[in-house]
């Protein structure tokens, strides 16, 4: 890339040339002294140069965040760039790919039932869960495989209810939220059960916790 970044400072001065000559030429047509003309000149030759850099070189690189992946028409990886890196639109590696981000990303679900306890009483629960997905270029082929173009919040929610139904008796004993051992034996529980379904799914179990209402 280093060559070409000397082509583009030439092609800047270059520009920069003819203005500043010609606020040269004008400066000393208006009867200033040649000095001010020069400093005129230069100070207008720097801030041209840098003007016409700057906007040449965002007409002329693409900036690849990072984290990103090279992906083939037929989805298979190319390359991929953990951290960011600025390529020349012409850049071969940048012909007849998608550039995809790998980078973690979270979702949150809330979820509301009323399992029935022993006693027996109604219990009003709410509970959140948060999951984390990608973060690694295996983790994200394994959720293109696994959910693709769905929603994380529905498919994450297909298992939830599950586990309402598997585990209302168990989720109806949590009745204090403010107890510190009951919310790790609560999170304890639906991260257990989620464990399996999220194996491979490129999404991972972060946390949970639950209240009543």
């Amino acid at each position: 890339m280093y060559p070409d970044i000397i082509v583009l400072l030439i092609v800047s001065i270059l520009v920069g040339l003819p203005i500043g000559w010609y606020i040269f030429r004008r400066a000393q047509r208006k009867g200033e002294e040649r000095a001010e003309s020069v400093f005129t000149a230069i100070v207008a030759f720097i801030l041209i140069t840098i003007f016409s850099g700057v906007i040449l070189f965002a007409l002329t690189t693409e900036i690849i965040p990072d984290q990103s992946l090279f992906l083939t028409k037929q989805g298979e990886l190319q390359e991929m760039f953990p951290d960011k890196i600025t390529l020349w639109k012409w850049d071969e590696r940048l012909r007849g790919v998608t550039v995809v981000s790998y980078a973690t990303r979270k979702t949150s679900v809330i979820m509301s039932f009323s399992p029935i306890s022993q006693n027996p009483k109604i219990r009003n629960l709410t509970y959140f869960v948060e999951v984390e997905d990608m973060g690694s270029p295996t983790a994200y082929f394994q959720y293109q495989k696994t959910i693709g173009q769905k929603s994380v919040d529905k498919w994450l929610k297909y298992y939830l209810y599950e586990f309402n139904e598997k585990y209302s008796r168990e989720v109806a004993k949590f009745y204090n939220p403010f107890d510190f051992h009951q919310q790790m034996a609560f999170e304890k529980l639906i991260k257990d059960f989620l464990q399996f379904h999220l194996k491979d799914s490129g999404l991972r179990f972060k946390r949970a916790h639950f209240k009543l209402s």
